[in-house]
């Protein structure tokens, strides 16, 4: 309620969104960023790969310790490597596997679903907040509202992401790279994953 003395339960949910919620992430960033694999050494090592990789010449992956080939020396030109990164290595095999179509139907399918998550919270925040009206201050039920309209938010953003992606497959399934290309990514793709 503006201008007046907030409720406890109010109060306690104010500290839970503006305390813990930040405590929390910057709890979780501090530990994924303390076992991150990269030091000072390796960013050296990549960086000496990529100026060889300009002279042409391979290059020893720091991080996985594999050989990496020249961009000259490879089977699929960097542009085009590049374009088939929009796909996912599963939205390949089935594209070379089941016909061009598969990708773009992968694609809306891929969207079709993240737009399902996006409603689906939506529809239940709407829900709860007609039942909050008469009780505003179930901090429970404030909590549910916040993290569905999360949710719903990442969703909506994933949505948009296979959306965009629905050009480039149109021109992968108009035959804009032969499927002799993409198995190459494929293959290549596989062995840096193994590596």
């Amino acid at each position: 309620v503006p201008n007046a003395d907030q409720s406890p339960q109010v109060i306690l949910a104010i500290r839970i969104i503006f305390a813990l919620g930040p405590a929390t992430f910057s709890t979780l960033s501090f530990l994924i960023a303390r076992y991150f694999p990269m030091t000072e050494q390796k960013h050296r090592g990549i960086l000496e790969g990529i100026e060889r990789h300009k002279l042409g010449e391979s290059a020893i992956d720091p991080m996985t310790g594999q050989i990496v080939a020249s961009p000259a020396f490879r089977k699929v030109n960097e542009e085009t490597g590049w374009f088939l990164d929009y796909f996912s290595v599963g939205e390949l095999r089935r594209f070379v596997s089941k016909g061009p179509n598969a990708v773009i139907r992968d694609v809306r399918m891929s969207a079709m679903f993240a737009i399902a998550v996006c409603v689906l919270p939506a529809i239940w925040v709407a829900y709860l907040i007609v039942q909050l009206s008469g009780d505003p201050s179930n901090v429970t039920s404030l909590m549910i509202v916040i993290g569905g309209l999360v949710v719903s938010g990442f969703a909506f953003a994933t949505f948009i992401f296979h959306l965009l992606r629905l050009g480039p497959a149109r021109q992968l399934a108009s035959g804009a790279v032969s499927d002799e290309i993409v198995r190459a990514h494929l293959a290549e793709s596989i062995n840096v994953l193994k590596a």
